[in-house]
């Protein structure tokens, strides 16, 4: 029975560090990354020693990732350039880009309609309720959909080599099991523990249970929404990039 790894990596540029020191203390015959699977030649030829300001160049002629390009670069850098050393080392290490595209635009649209609603939120003290849920339902709904086509190409890859490993996000635990229920032999590692989830990732993850029955009031969903206005006011605003705004809102307000 073939192996395969899940490692449940927070979006921080810190957290995608610690997720590349983990895989190269270990060899592996493949590596899922989280890109779209639309940039698996531009990544393949960075790998393969192409010039990282080529690779970014590439990406933003592409326009397959949204801009601004400095964030989600900044994150998954470190990943790849430790993977460019692996494959050096190893040539027989294949790489492969499993994000879904449209899924990826998805999210890239609903990032710049919470900005909107955030920022009339903070100058006019109002929100809408229906508004919020009925965007973020529609982001969910898209992410279960991609995840079903991300955990197909998955296993396909997981039985051609005998060892695999994921980098998957934080609800890494749904590929693990989703994968084990296909009769993989499966593990699960958490990666950069404890974190903590933001006010938006709290939302998204309540409004999500709710098809489970689970009861969001809106007095809870009105609270969450100001302390994400809060969030980015105080944190996203004022600090230089994600990983500091999130350390520095931990610091204050983690348990």
């Amino acid at each position: 029975m073939n192996r395969v790894s899940v490692l449940a990596v927070p979006k921080l540029r810190r957290s995608f560090m610690k997720a590349a020191s983990r895989l190269q203390q270990t060899r592996y015959n493949a590596i899922l990354i989280p890109i779209p699977r639309t940039l698996q030649t531009f990544t393949e030829e960075y790998l393969s020693g192409a010039p990282y300001e080529l690779f970014v160049e590439k990406l933003r002629r592409s326009k397959l990732i949204s801009e601004p390009l400095a964030p989600w670069t900044r994150i998954i850098e470190p990943l790849l350039r430790a993977l460019r050393e692996m494959k050096h080392r190893h040539q027989q290490l294949n790489i492969f880009c499993y994000g879904d595209q449209a899924y990826e635009e998805k999210s890239a649209q609903t990032a710049v309609k919470i900005s909107m609603l955030t920022l009339n939120l903070a100058s006019t003290g109002k929100t809408n309720l229906d508004t919020w849920r009925k965007i973020l339902e529609s982001e969910l709904l898209a992410e279960a959909e991609a995840f079903e086509r991300e955990a197909s190409y998955t296993a396909n890859v997981v039985e051609d080599y005998p060892d695999t490993v994921c980098v998957s996000g934080v609800k890494g635990g749904s590929v693990f099991k989703q994968l084990r229920n296909s009769g993989h032999d499966a593990q699960l590692e958490y990666i950069d523990l404890p974190y903590y989830f933001t006010p938006l990732q709290i939302l998204r993850n309540k409004i999500g249970l709710e098809a489970r029955g689970k009861v969001l009031t809106e007095d809870r969903m009105e609270g969450l929404i100001r302390e994400h206005v809060r969030y980015v006011r105080e944190y996203i605003l004022k600090n230089s990039d994600l990983d500091e705004a999130y350390l520095r809102w931990i610091a204050r307000y983690g348990p």
